[in-house]
């Protein structure tokens, strides 16, 4: 018996209702990181409950849910504390308003308390919208147009950097100078002039490009170590070096994760080598005048994060600048 016929017989109603959801869904699921193209063959698991650590599928299996619905769910499905406030902030306030109100300003202040250095911080409604508010910026700022990023990074799914993830090597180039690839249809081919793509941990042919082309460059989007493609973690001096050379050549440095793939820690990736802030906007209110006001008019160094908040607020960034 194959592997599909076995979980067919596995996971027959999940069976049963990707069929239905792929008549009214795309692809069978709410994001293509759940569709067979992805690796979820020959369907994914349908989820009917969850409680805790556990999630249960429609076909009555048990797992230990290590994906956390991508970050939020780090205190678990349905912690009893978390029901309570959600429930309670619904009936206080209302469902969702698209003006400002009070309770934003508290969860701001909460994240900026918790984590050293930040001083601004902007919530958005996905890691995509993060990122692409952070290129545009750094666009701004530079009056550049040229992005670096790397093969296998994920910064999701906006036409400026859904590039060169999972690449055909046929199609991909050298690994000394790779070649900009679409990650779907759809992407205008008019952009890959926009950006250069390199490999991952690879100093000489970074220190390379940005001798021949760093005045150039808006922004280096990285990962700081790699969670969408396996785990790889950046040689000692890597990160330094992007740091460096970006500073150098006065180029912006964004960095990119998904909270759940590592938790959430207090001191990690929104601090560089030496316990500094990665995202500062400090020359921002001094070139930029429009944004003084927001960023104080005193002179001071301002820093921001642009954080993703669907289902709530999510205690850490998926962009942010240096």
């Amino acid at each position: 018996m194959s592997f599909n016929e076995r979980y067919g017989a596995w996971a027959k109603r999940s069976g049963e209702l990707f069929a239905e959801a792929s008549t009214v869904i795309p692809g069978g699921a709410g994001s293509s990181a759940r569709t067979v193209k992805f690796g979820w063959k020959p369907y994914p698991p349908f989820m009917a409950s969850g409680t805790g650590s556990r999630i249960r599928d429609v076909d009555g299996h048990e797992y230990v849910d290590y994906l956390l619905g991508l970050g939020p769910m780090i205190l678990g499905h349905r912690h009893p504390t978390v029901t309570a406030a959600v429930a309670d902030a619904i009936q206080v306030y209302g469902t969702c308003f698209g003006l400002p109100y009070e309770l934003e300003i508290e969860a701001a202040r909460k994240v900026i308390d918790a984590v050293p250095g930040i001083d601004l911080i902007r919530f958005t409604n996905s890691g995509s919208e993060a990122v692409g508010s952070a290129v545009r910026i750094a666009r701004a700022y530079t009056g550049r147009r040229l992005i670096i990023r790397f093969e296998g990074h994920y910064h999701g799914w906006q036409d400026t950097v859904y590039w060169s993830n999972h690449v055909d090597p046929a199609v991909a180039g050298p690994a000394s100078r790779p070649r900009p690839v679409p990650s779907g249809p759809g992407v205008p081919a008019e952009l890959e002039g926009t950006m250069l793509v390199l490999t991952w941990n690879d100093p000489e042919s970074f220190a390379a490009v940005m001798a021949e082309r760093g005045d150039e460059v808006a922004a280096v989007i990285t990962e700081p170590a790699v969670f969408n493609t396996g785990c790889i973690l950046p040689e000692p001096g890597y990160l330094e070096l992007l740091r460096e050379l970006t500073k150098l050549h006065g180029a912006l440095l964004p960095r990119r994760r998904i909270p759940g793939r590592r938790g959430w820690r207090q001191r990690g990736g929104h601090v560089d080598h030496r316990g500094r802030p990665v995202l500062a906007f400090r020359h921002l209110q001094r070139q930029r005048g429009g944004l003084r006001r927001r960023l104080g008019d005193d002179g001071s160094a301002r820093r921001a994060w642009l954080v993703p908040a669907a289902a709530g607020s999510r205690p850490a960034a998926d962009g942010w600048l240096a």
